[in-house]
């Protein structure tokens, strides 16, 4: 009986072992696939684990970001700015979601990452470190940039639009009103355009009007603006 005890424990022991390490192996699996990097770090912020993915984020394989800290990577004012929010959040043990922060990739190249975590507490409930998820949003804001850009200038000339204008002369007859000064605003018109257009096609129109605003930017001072309405 005593045997028969030993044995079911023995094959419930070995199914629990087989199914802790299919469980480990499907989270191996995932980590290492993912388009999103894992990673670790101690309560000091040293890293302790890098999935294979930094390489891709970074240009770093994951043996050489152990051992550093996420700061190692960013530029010095941006490691400041990121040190100060991190220290917040470890002094309140609480978890945090897409913190951007700009990286340096090995070769140089900024990156922009958004960055995720939980706070990992030991059996004492003393903070242990850090778990979290790093995703590569560069492109994301670069279009998020290029949308706010169009929206506020011209596509041909590059200068402000009619809607930042408007924005800058609020701003500029505010700040007027309180410093009891004046603000001077100066419109033209280019004669005979259509006639341009008409005889010499469109194309040379718009070089036309880009050698304009061109002339004009260059005889105006560093904080007056030139708008294309």
């Amino acid at each position: 009986e005593m045997a028969a005890t030993l044995h079911a424990r023995n094959t419930e022991f070995e199914r629990v072992m087989e199914a802790l390490g299919d469980s480990e192996e499907r989270f191996r699996t995932l980590v290492e696939t993912t388009s999103d990097w894992i990673w670790e770090v101690d309560a000091r912020g040293v890293y302790t684990y890098a999935s294979p993915k930094v390489q891709d984020l970074l240009g770093y394989a994951p043996e050489e970001v152990i051992g550093k800290t996420p700061f190692d990577f960013m530029p010095p004012e941006e490691a400041e700015r990121v040190g100060r929010l991190f220290a917040k959040i470890v002094a309140a043990r609480r978890p945090f979601e897409r913190l951007e922060n700009v990286n340096l990739r090995k070769d140089g190249r900024r990156v922009v990452i958004e960055t995720s975590g939980v706070p990992v507490l030991d059996h004492e409930g003393v903070l242990a470190g850090y778990r979290g998820v790093d995703r590569d949003i560069t492109e994301r804001i670069k279009a998020q940039e290029k949308l706010h850009y169009l929206a506020y200038h011209d596509e041909l000339t590059g200068l402000p639009n009619r809607a930042l204008l408007i924005d800058r002369l609020g701003q500029t007859a505010l700040e007027a009103g309180r410093r009891g000064r004046r603000v001077a605003v100066l419109c033209l018109d280019l004669d005979r355009f259509k006639f341009v257009n008409e005889s010499l096609g469109h194309d040379t129109g718009n070089a036309l009007i880009k050698g304009v605003a061109q002339r004009l930017l260059e005889c105006v001072r560093p904080g007056d603006s030139v708008a294309r309405l």
